[in-house]
């Protein structure tokens, strides 16, 4: 699915105007009390889900040119080549695009491209590869995954908190 112009214009901009670590993963419980726009956009997600889920983890993307093909829960529960894979997996990944780039870019999602406008909010499988194709410019999103169990890498997480987490997936490719 896909919207666009999905948060409004003072939201935008308070999400464009907060100091944010780009290089950890925000991990937003369920139950937790937002406290910037960031976690606002996160929680604005679980509507989405069919299933109930703990918490969500957000993280910047601020992407080489040349990305891998990947998906989100592989990268979160494969540690030291050993991958864990939840009993109940995360069922959608969502991608919120904070700006797009002057040209390419677009999002490949096994045979289906989308096309990285700001402003626009959209999710798939989460167990779908995909990767971002070559472009040039400023582009920047943030990806979201909602946990019906705590990855295993980050151990116990409560659904009341909201705690910076390491990129898991960074340290293992050095």
């Amino acid at each position: 699915m896909i919207y666009d112009d999905y948060l409004s214009p003072e939201s935008y901009k308070e999400l464009t105007s907060i100091h944010l670590e780009y290089g950890k993963v925000h991990w937003i419980g369920k139950n937790s009390t937002p406290t910037n726009a960031l976690h606002e956009l996160v929680h604005s997600t679980y509507k989405y889900l069919t299933r109930p889920a703990l918490g969500a983890t957000a993280w910047y993307n601020i992407r080489p040119i040349l990305p891998k093909w990947h998906n989100d829960i592989d990268s979160y529960c494969t540690q030291n080549g050993v991958k864990k894979w939840p009993e109940i997996l995360p069922e959608l990944t969502f991608l919120y695009y904070v700006y797009s780039p002057r040209s390419g870019g677009n999002l490949q999602v096994e045979s289906e491209e989308f096309e990285p406008i700001a402003n626009r909010l959209l999710y798939f499988d989460a167990l779908l590869v995909h990767r971002i194709a070559p472009y040039e410019g400023n582009r920047v999103s943030i990806g979201m995954v909602w946990w019906p169990e705590i990855p295993f890498p980050y151990g116990t997480l409560s659904t009341s908190e909201i705690v910076t987490l390491p990129r898991i997936w960074e340290i293992e490719d050095g």
